[in-house]
């Protein structure tokens, strides 16, 4: 065994964490050209082996088959590492990806020289697998975002052994049902969204397109006071409430329209199996003059209801935000995020069970009193009433981790990620490292050392730049500018 002063360092520069590993003393592995790899995998993925040590490390492996491991958990991987070979065991093609993922991680250059020729690794046995089987990243897609940080985030993702991307346009998916439903100006070419997509199950993620059917109906973040459709075209108020924040729900207009457009993107997208319908904070809901004498409760069932039967009859899954199905003010839910209204009390008993619902919760409501974790009650209400949940957290390290924690406890659905506009610098950093050791490792996740860490993530983000052949200075590292421009001299005077 080695010592606990190389353990730590080589712990930091896993993520997520293995379940169980062991390292050793003794002369490393060397990959380079004609390095012996064993493969007990499926047959049909030697070429895929092949192709990631050519692209991660320029060698050309010799590989030895043997009978697949169908005994392994699907993703998966045991993965045995001496001076003479390294072998990867996996019973499909997610766990073959996670354990050359975990060995990109853990291979260093090798030293005492000015350029290296060849990569060491250092023995160990690893027995590894997911928590959860359903592990998610929600990216949005903001007129602002280059499209080359949604690429670098879903490499990310895949790096960090998620496996599904909800992905939202804020207004740059160009329509060809509705044209005016994105920002003219701002589109990202279909083709470039198609590459997009074509990139994303190349590495292993499941893409999951978003609409919000219901409130954020501005497709734009509410402190700017933009809205996608509204500004350039205000001949589309009337499918909106008078403040056109969230979308006029009595209005049959409304409901051909979001039918289109939801068809569209689902079929853009693949038809895969899941489809993310939002339907949260809708702050401003039956506000207008015919919303406001509506069966308030009954027309929210009946909209969420018909998308529900408009996407199962395309073979994909809703899955909804929570917030507007607890009531606000229900002592219940102190410390939690509700946002229903008083006259829906009933409507969380006529959502159609098979609906999945991504219970957002962004605090850490530990109890200071009583010194214990959050129990995380809305997760398990839904839960109970016999929903499939999927926890969503944000930005709290704390609370992401509880959270993960009481969600494989819990055997809940699985974990959601969210990153909203904080998806750069050190924040998307943390999102997606503690938010891959919670995915991933569940109730078992150790404690984590965020500066050692942090610089372990900012490494792998190197690799992810050296992928992604770039060469310009602002589209390196986890932003765009180390200092911000407006922080500058010039710009100041």
């Amino acid at each position: 065994m080695i010592d606990d002063r190389s353990l730590n360092h080589l712990k930091n520069r896993l993520v997520p964490y293995p379940n169980n590993v062991e390292f050793f003393d003794g002369e490393f592995f060397r990959i380079k050209n004609g390095c012996q790899v064993e493969l007990a995998v499926p047959a049909g993925l030697e070429s895929m082996v092949v192709n990631a040590f050519r692209n991660n490390w320029k060698m050309e492996p010799q590989i030895t088959n043997y009978p697949a491991n169908d005994g392994i958990k699907a993703e998966g991987y045991l993965l045995s590492v001496n001076e003479n070979r390294i072998r990867i065991e996996a019973g499909d093609v997610a766990g073959v990806r996670n354990a050359l993922n975990t060995i990109r991680q853990l291979a260093e250059t090798e030293r005492g020289v000015k350029y290296f020729s060849e990569y060491i690794v250092i023995p160990c046995e690893i027995k590894d697998e997911p928590a959860m089987s359903f592990r998610g990243v929600h990216i949005c897609w903001f007129p602002e975002t280059p499209v080359f940080e949604i690429e670098k985030q879903l490499r990310l993702a895949s790096y960090f052994k998620f496996n599904a991307v909800v992905l939202e346009s804020w207004g740059v998916f160009p329509y060809e049902s509705h044209p005016e439903f994105c920002w003219a100006e701002k589109a990202v070419p279909r083709c470039e969204f198609k590459r997009i997509l074509a990139l994303g199950k190349e590495l292993g993620l499941t893409m999951i397109p978003q609409i919000n059917l219901f409130g954020h109906a501005s497709w734009a973040r509410g402190g700017s006071g933009k809205h996608t459709m509204l500004d350039f075209h205000p001949e589309l108020q009337s499918l909106f409430e008078p403040d056109g924040w969230s979308w006029c729900l009595t209005n049959p207009e409304t409901v051909s329209v979001l039918k289109d457009l939801v068809s569209e993107l689902h079929e853009f997208f693949g038809n895969p199996p899941y489809f993310h319908i939002g339907f949260d904070e809708a702050h401003d809901a039956f506000s207008c003059a015919v919303c406001r004498k509506s069966d308030i409760e009954d027309v929210i069932a009946n909209h969420i209801q018909t998308f529900r039967d408009l996407l199962a009859d395309r073979g994909a899954r809703a899955m909804m935000w929570h917030d507007m199905l607890l009531t606000e003010g229900d002592p219940r839910w102190k410390g939690y995020y509700a946002f229903g209204n008083p006259y829906t009390k009933g409507l969380l008993e006529r959502i159609p069970r098979d609906m999945v619902i991504c219970d957002w919760e962004y605090n850490y409501p530990y109890d200071e009193k009583e010194q214990k974790e959050p129990d995380w009650c809305t997760s398990r209400y839904f839960k109970e009433k016999g929903f499939d949940v999927l926890v969503c957290p944000w930005l709290s390290t704390e609370g992401t981790l509880s959270f993960g924690k009481m969600a494989d406890r819990e055997k809940l659905y699985g974990y959601l990620m969210t990153t909203w506009h904080r998806n750069h610098s050190n924040d998307m950093v943390f999102e997606y490292l503690y938010g891959a050791m919670a995915a991933w490792m569940g109730n078992n996740c150790p404690p984590i050392h965020p500066r050692s860490s942090t610089q372990a993530a900012a490494a792998m983000v190197r690799q992810i730049v050296w992928d992604m052949q770039i060469t310009e200075y602002d589209r390196t590292g986890n932003c765009r500018y180390q200092i911000s421009p407006f922080n500058t001299p010039e710009v100041r005077a």
